[in-house]
């Protein structure tokens, strides 16, 4: 567990996990949940 303080501000307490991860090309990246469409539609809106 860490806990960063910043003097005036406050404190955070949590874990930091470090790991790997895949290189995906973006051809092989889908939104399959439509979550971006949501997105930008209800900021349009």
């Amino acid at each position: 567990v860490v806990m960063l303080r910043a003097d005036g501000i406050g404190q955070v307490t949590g874990r930091i996990i470090i790991g790997t991860a895949e290189k995906i090309p973006p051809s092989e990246l889908i939104d399959t949940t439509g979550a971006g469409d949501a997105f930008i539609g209800a900021v349009i809106y």
